[in-house]
């Protein structure tokens, strides 16, 4: 794929030249979004991200011969230049520095090096690079045999001097190979092409802008560079942007194969993202390239591309994730990543609202779901029907709740034919996605034999069962109302139905020993729905409205 790639129109000329112009743009106008690192800490970052660490030293071997481009450099000279506009390799070791001063004297490098080295008078500089230039160091290891050693501090003076050398002759010998050269010219550029990139869409990744101006100036600069950029993507064009992505999502996933966990991890704050260390790490930072260029490509050509994830194809198939996630695309918009978090079982957050009209109902079901943070109970009472604007506050509750992908389920009585018309209603509307269940007459009588409720009455508040008394009286129990009569003139009470009644009945039910009551299915399919996700349930099922439950389409 590289001779296919140094063969794109990312190296034509006129895109180079572009792309210097944009980077010194950047650079005159201090525009950089991610924080530029110090060869200090850019080492740091590289042992963060377990790839052992270049010294200052090193960096500015490796900068001389433009191996690794630096982004910045700060000079400590009688003449002040203030930023570092490119670095190219010219007339073997010669690099030259070109500053926003437009009349600038150019500056040997090699020369301030040679200084350095013979201890004569040696200029005091400072070099900066951008956070992707990590991606040309990784690059750079996986071509040559360089060693790397992490103990160095420890070495004795003598003992440290050879090991520069070692690696200084390492380096040597690594520069006569022209395949290197190819390699460096092409992450480099790559390199490059990303950072502009970078600083135009950072805010369509990361979420935030950095200035160093004003807001104002600093958004109206992005503007005007996102402007120009847009010539170098129709230069490059989409295949070869595609061929880009494929390459960084094949190093990213080469890096650290998890592209579950890469996926999930991308839904992070970004400043968290950011801090991520090890070898997953700096797969997040490669896979952050490969979006960068995802997002600026989707803005200039006005078209929609596969996720990181999706690149290679060895992810989840299209037509799961449109079931499962109801889009292919599941980081752009809340409701996808809150599938796709439900459907890792990641999720503690609100997933279903159960709607009853009454205490009774309301402590079975707090008894039944007790700590579950996944189920909100409302009691609406009356509130199916309110005065003159009938079914206003449930109907638009329903609506929210298929709004934010939260299933709806409905504990209703059948005397209540106002209610129930009001549940019909909105489930032929279509604004209703869920289970409901209409207890005739009522919920006590609607759901549980007379004995049934006696042995919960009794055991619940600890009273002698006198089945033969109760036997007597249960023809004349008709509704829960009667049950209450019945019982209070057997044991000689004043109980009526209440939030610990209901408790009640809902031990009664989960400690039945044959699981098989009307009620405990009810709550079964709640705990079924709740285990799949709500884009696939709501594409192959419907809700009967008649029987409540949900049939296959």
């Amino acid at each position: 794929m590289l001779d296919e790639l140094l063969k794109s129109p990312l190296f034509d000329e006129r895109v180079l030249s572009k792309l210097a112009q944009l980077h010194k743009f950047i650079l005159a106008q201090n525009i950089w979004q991610h924080t530029l690192l110090s060869s200090s800490s850019f080492g740091s970052k590289m042992q963060e991200y377990q790839m052992g660490r270049l010294g200052d030293r090193e960096l500015r071997i490796f900068s001389r011969y433009g191996i690794i481009k630096t982004d910045c450099i700060f000079l400590n000279l009688d003449r002040q230049f203030d930023y570092l506009l490119s670095i190219k390799r010219c007339n073997g070791d010669k690099v030259y520095l070109f500053t926003d001063i437009e009349d600038a004297s150019k500056i040997d490098i090699a020369h301030l090096y040679l200084l350095d080295e013979k201890n004569e008078e040696p200029i005091d500089y400072q070099l900066y690079f951008h956070p992707y230039r990590i991606y040309g160091v990784n690059h750079l290891f996986g071509l040559t045999k360089r060693s790397v050693v992490p103990y160095q501090p420890f070495l004795d003076i003598d003992g440290l001097k050879r090991v520069n050398r070692k690696h200084e002759e390492e380096i040597e010998s690594d520069l006569k190979s022209d395949n290197i050269w190819r390699h460096v010219k092409f992450y480099n550029t790559l390199i490059d092409f990303c950072i502009v990139s970078e600083v135009a869409f950072h805010s369509f990744v990361l979420q935030k802008i950095s200035w160093s101006k004003t807001y104002e100036e600093t958004v109206q600069l992005i503007d005007e560079l996102r402007a120009s950029l847009k010539d170098i993507y129709k230069m490059i064009g989409l295949d070869t942007i595609e061929l880009l992505r494929d390459w960084l999502v094949t190093k990213a996933e080469h890096e650290d194969s998890n592209v579950t966990v890469h996926a999930l991890l991308r839904m992070m704050k970004s400043n968290e993202r950011l801090h991520l260390k090890g070898k997953l790490g700096l797969s997040m930072l490669f896979l952050e390239m490969a979006e960068i260029l995802r997002r600026a490509a989707e803005f200039y050509f006005e078209k929609e591309l596969n996720e990181e994830n999706k690149v290679r194809g060895k992810w989840y198939f299209d037509w799961f994730m449109k079931e499962q996630f109801g889009t292919v695309r599941i980081l752009d918009d809340p409701l996808p990543k809150t599938e796709f978090i439900r459907f890792l079982g990641l999720d503690y957050t609100l997933r279903a609202k159960i709607y009853v009209e009454g205490i009774t109902e309301y402590g079975f079901l707090e008894e039944i779901f007790a700590g579950t943070h996944a189920i909100q109970i409302i009691n609406l009472g009356g509130l199916f029907v309110e005065g003159k604007r009938k079914g206003i506050n449930f109907r638009e509750s329903l609506q929210e709740d298929q709004r934010l992908h939260l299933f709806s389920f409905v504990l209703l009585d059948a005397d209540r034919q106002d209610n129930v018309r009001v549940l019909k209603k909105a489930v032929l509307d279509g604004y209703f996605f869920g289970i409901f269940l209409i207890s005739e007459p009522d919920f006590e009588c609607g759901n549980f034999s007379p004995v049934e409720l006696y042995t919960a009455f009794c055991n619940h508040h600890k009273f002698e069962k006198d089945f033969k008394k109760f036997k007597a009286e249960m023809d004349h129990i008709k509704s829960g109302k009667d049950f209450f009569n019945v019982v209070n003139r057997l044991h000689n009470q004043k109980l009526n139905k209440s939030k610990e009644w209901g408790k009640a009945l809902g031990k009664f039910v989960y400690q039945s020993p044959q699981k098989k009551h009307r009620l405990f299915k009810f709550v079964q399919q709640i705990i079924t729905s709740l285990q799949c996700g709500y884009e696939r349930h709501k594409q192959i099922y419907k809700v009967d409205p008649d029987t409540g439950t949900l049939t296959e389409k």
